[in-house]
């Protein structure tokens, strides 16, 4: 009797040892990230903008060209070693170019705000102890604080109102490469499909491209 109960004793301690390191890596692997991050922003997805006639101005066109810098930061929770839900909120101001067939020949620019707030699930392909890879579906609520003005010779002044959206279409891919066991340096795209109006106007479809630093808590 105590023999067995001594063999059984030995195999419960022999299981738990062997099963532990596996359940501590799981632990490692989930729970809360939170990063922050700095880079360009840009319409580097999409090209859709097309001009659009507005009485008196004629034909017009508002456009985003070039980029800007973009700077944000994210709180990730993994409840499972390949899986977690993530929200971010970002800001950046992006140049808007102006042109009317009323004044042909000059083009107008004027800075435009984008705020946006990112949800993605992130799926986790990599997620060793040094490097976590990881992509997924993106929603965003795009917030416009600004709305523009542009003087135009002989037609008065064409104001465009923005008007801050939903998204249901974007992506997101990072990867941290962690150098200790709490703070990884941090690579990320963000895109999301989005305009500035409800009429399409002004096509915005930001793309972050970042990095930045990340720490496990």
């Amino acid at each position: 009797m105590r023999t067995g109960m001594g063999v059984a004793l030995i195999a419960i301690a022999v299981g738990t040892l062997s099963t532990s390191p596996a359940a501590a890596a799981d632990d490692a692997q989930t729970g809360w990230r939170g990063r922050f991050w700095v880079g360009t922003v840009g319409r580097y997805v999409l090209s859709d903008n097309d001009p659009y006639q507005q009485s008196p101005f004629g034909t017009v066109e508002t456009q985003v060209d070039g980029s800007a810098l973009g700077f944000g930061g994210d709180v990730e929770y993994k409840f499972k070693r390949w899986l977690g839900v993530d929200a971010a909120l970002a800001y950046t101001s992006l140049p808007v170019e102006f042109q009317s067939s009323v004044d042909p020949g000059v083009t107008q620019s004027a800075d435009f705000t984008v705020v946006p707030l990112f949800v993605s699930l992130n799926f986790h392909v990599v997620n060793s102890e040094k490097v976590d890879f990881w992509l997924g579906p993106q929603i965003a609520y795009l917030y416009y604080p600004d709305s523009l003005s542009f003087d135009v010779a002989g037609a008065g002044t064409f104001d465009y109102d923005s008007s801050s959206t939903f998204s249901p279409f974007g992506f997101a891919i990072g990867t941290d490469i962690f150098f200790n066991s709490t703070w990884a340096v941090n690579i990320a795209v963000r895109f999301q499909n989005g305009d500035g109006d409800s009429n399409g106007h002004l096509t915005i479809d930001p793309t972050f491209v970042t990095v930045g630093m990340t720490a496990k808590f």
